[in-house]
């Protein structure tokens, strides 16, 4: 992966002296607050000390440093990685405060996917504002609440919005939400929030992941001319937003900063004063302390963590996804052709299907189909890909569809869409539970090319047609192995992001689990493009060139035209 400016743990210089620390307690309000401006650090432990329970990290003062090159305008997106409990919303948290008190942005948003989480943050922001001693004294009443609501105020636990007494709104919103027409006075949001964008729910879903990603993107192309982003996350999926986004700031140093930190590596644990090893260590810690100071074994957090046979420890706490398998596919040529394909999405989406290339008779098409279990659970997918006329190379991805809101039988309309959009090709669904009733959908509505399989029985060698493509475990393996072998050699161009990521998050143990039809597990884990992807490029032997005038877009028939 192309170098980007990532922090690590080994980050140990501490940036505020005790004397400084104690000068700033008895100084003059005005040295004080003049003092704080100029160091995010020193605002957060003098204005929130009680929040300082544990020593601080090397980790915590790389976040504070940042946050200080941050509001000198350095960079304009700060994506932190973090595992659970860093205390990466706590600190964003107090750096809303910090802006607010000193004015440094007029409109903030704190984004979250459940905007119950983002509520709750703006109401510890206002409450901080209206009840923190410290801030009241030296900035004044920045939010104030009627006397004759505090007791309302006081049973709340979510706000909304709300704006200071200096100017300043912030408002909660969630990822599902658009981002046209944020504004404020005169002033586009100038500091975005986004936090807990992705979780175990959202990856279970490439749709899901597909809107967050087009959120956060019209939510960068909203910004004030001088906005800037803090996005927090953990990195639980290989295929996700958090994915895609340390790509981005692969390939963008200049504008991103990255800050991935994992609870422990190669024996060093990145918070010591708050984390142990051992049960035995955390015992006797614990002995002599209050519980408010307790220490954590990493030793029963694993234990607690992974009791559902997941690897949530190593996803949530070790920034490691991948620790399910070995990868299957090149992830550095992945990696690359991930920045390719965000600097050049697709051409047009018509229908769903997003389209990398136009139609040009010549060549031969073929479009592979894999269907759900069923509407909401994982998607019916389908990918086409373009051969050379003849034998030669030069194979490209030229169409991707993915929905988990259509039911097998409907997926056949989308499926016909798809190849009278390039000249009436080839179509290969899945001969599966479900891709049965594809099939049967698709030669009712007597499409002319639908793949058939022939098959021989071995005992009186009576040869079968069947149409579709009939997965078993003997052929299952062998068309993953060919795809990777075709992508791999540069026989195959793959343009398609929502695709490079699933190949990005494959594994050999996922291959075995795609041979068997079983979860890794327990956890959910679909590559359906990919599949579609591996029985498209199946094709190549059997595509024609078909001749066929494409459809205009008008004549396409689809799900939607035939059921509004």
């Amino acid at each position: 992966m192309p170098h980007h400016h990532t922090i690590t743990t080994s980050t140990t210089d501490n940036m505020i002296g005790r004397e400084l620390l104690e000068w700033v307690v008895t100084a003059k309000r005005d040295a004080r607050v003049y003092a704080c401006e100029q160091d995010f650090a020193l605002f957060a432990m003098y204005y929130f000390a009680e929040h300082f329970t544990y020593a601080i990290p090397g980790f915590q003062w790389a976040m504070y440093k940042l946050l200080n090159e941050f509001t000198r305008g350095k960079f304009r997106f700060l994506l932190w990685v973090m595992f659970r409990e860093s205390a990466k919303t706590t600190v964003a948290k107090m750096y809303v405060v910090y802006c607010i008190t000193y004015r440094k942005k007029r409109f903030i948003n704190w984004d979250s996917y459940d905007k119950a989480n983002s509520e709750s943050a703006l109401f510890d922001i206002s409450t901080w504002l209206q009840t923190n001693r410290r801030l009241v004294a030296d900035f004044g009443q920045l939010f104030y609440e009627d006397p004759k609501m505090s007791a309302r105020f006081s049973r709340m636990k979510r706000m909304g919005e709300f704006i200071t007494t200096n100017r300043v709104k912030v408002k909660a919103y969630t990822t599902q939400e658009g981002t046209r027409g944020r504004i404020f006075d005169r002033y586009r949001p100038d500091l975005y929030v986004v936090e807990d964008y992705e979780t175990a729910k959202t990856i279970e879903s490439a749709p899901v992941t597909a809107k967050i990603i087009k959120h956060i993107d019209e939510l960068k192309a909203g910004l004030s001319v001088d906005g800037q982003v803090i996005f927090l996350g953990n990195y639980i999926s290989e295929v996700g937003s958090v994915a895609q986004m340390i790509a981005e700031a692969a390939a963008n140093p200049i504008a991103w900063r990255v800050q991935m930190v994992a609870v422990e590596k190669d024996g060093e644990i990145a918070w010591p004063d708050k984390y142990v090893a051992t049960n035995d260590e955390a015992v006797k810690i614990n002995a002599g302390r209050s519980r408010r100071e307790w220490v954590v074994s990493l030793m029963q957090l694993r234990k607690d963590l992974n009791a559902s046979g997941r690897k949530v420890y190593e996803a949530e706490m070790m920034n490691n996804p991948e620790a399910a398998g070995e990868p299957f596919f090149d992830r550095e040529r992945i990696d690359k052709d991930i920045v390719k394909a965000k600097a050049k999405p697709a051409i047009k989406v018509v229908g769903g299907l997003s389209i990398f290339e136009e139609y040009v008779a010549k060549y031969r098409y073929a479009f592979g189909g894999d269907t759900s279990k069923g509407v909401g659970r994982d998607s019916c997918t389908s990918c086409g890909i373009r051969f050379s006329p003849g034998a030669g190379v030069g194979a490209k991805v030229i169409g991707t569809y993915a929905s988990n809101t259509i039911a097998p039988d409907l997926f056949a309309y989308e499926m016909k869409a798809h190849g009278n959009l390039f000249g009436e090709c080839l179509l290969a669904p899945e001969l599966n539970n479900t891709g049965y009733a594809t099939v049967t959908q698709l030669k009712m509505l007597k499409y002319p090319r639908i793949y058939q399989q022939v098959k021989t029985d071995q005992a009186d060698q009576r040869v079968t047609k069947d149409l579709g493509w009939e997965a078993t475990s003997a052929n299952v393996a062998a068309i993953y192995f060919a795809f990777r072998t075709a992508y791999n050699d540069g026989e195959l161009e793959v343009p398609s992001l929502a695709l490079l990521l699933e190949m990005r998050a494959f594994t050999r143990r996922d291959l075995d689990m795609a041979s068997k039809k079983q979860e890794v597990e327990g956890i959910t884990r679909h590559f359906d493009l990919l599949r579609a992807g591996c029985i498209a490029w199946e094709m190549r032997a059997v595509a024609v060139v078909t001749k066929a005038k494409p459809y205009r877009q008008g004549q396409v028939e689809s799900v939607s035209e035939y059921h509004g």
